[in-house]
């Protein structure tokens, strides 16, 4: 499982994504900047995971991003 993952940690993955699935890892934390290089992502799935606070600066980069499913977390503030 993943519980967080840190910015830049997808930078070598940069313009190969187009949809990225996070759901069921136990997530909890979303560092602000996490898709900074991810401009080509279109679907970004976070389902099911424990995340609560989210940041303005979280999904910044993501300027391709058409579908954003943040469905059963416990969001408290965003």
């Amino acid at each position: 499982a993943i519980k967080e993952i840190e910015q830049n940690s997808l930078i070598g993955l940069k313009n190969l994504l187009n949809e990225l699935n996070i759901e069921k890892q136990g997530l909890t934390q979303l560092k602000p900047k996490t898709f900074i290089s991810q401009n080509k992502i279109k679907k970004l799935i976070l389902s099911y995971n424990y995340l609560k606070n989210l940041k303005n600066e979280t999904f910044i980069g993501l300027d391709m991003l058409e579908n954003l499913d943040l469905s059963s977390n416990n969001i408290e503030n965003i």
